[in-house]
């Protein structure tokens, strides 16, 4: 009887250790998602270099005579 009650108990405690790591897995993929989403975002609200946007369009910049080429 002692050892069906100790038995019993360790089942319930490993059951709720294994509820604890399904919780743990759940809240680190939803934290990495997170992080993911926000690097993704930061890099989309960075704002692009002028003279990037000038090189790529081959415009005249106002203040240079010739055409800006890329390097």
């Amino acid at each position: 009887m002692i050892q069906q009650e100790e038995i019993r108990k360790l089942e319930e405690e490993k059951k709720q250790l294994e509820g604890e790591i399904i919780d743990f897995y759940k809240m680190k993929a939803a934290s990495e998602a997170l992080q993911t989403q926000l690097s993704t975002d930061t890099k989309k609200d960075k704002h692009p270099d002028p003279y990037e946007f000038l090189l790529l369009r081959k415009i005249k910049h106002p203040g240079f005579n010739e055409e800006l080429s890329p390097c």
